[in-house]
């Protein structure tokens, strides 16, 4: 498994990092694993959405809604 240093981390983040891990009863080197890899899962998600071609649709999304409402308030 590789180390990682990270310098010139900000007092204030710091502090709230090492409050998370207390709470967490967990290292402050796992919460910052933990941490980095929800951050990269997220920016692959976002790059693997925008690299998605656009899709048209028969019928627009608000269209789909505004049905799907009326549905809903016609029951109740």
């Amino acid at each position: 498994m590789a180390t990682l240093r990270v310098k010139n981390v900000p007092d204030d983040l710091h502090a709230r990092l090492r409050k998370q891990a207390r709470r967490y009863k967990t290292p402050l080197g796992n919460l910052v694993v933990v941490a980095l890899e929800r951050e990269i899962v997220q920016i692959e998600l976002h790059e693997r959405i925008a690299a998605k071609e656009p899709m048209e649709f028969k019928v627009s999304p608000s269209e789909i809604l505004a049905r799907e409402r009326a549905q809903r308030d016609a029951i109740f």
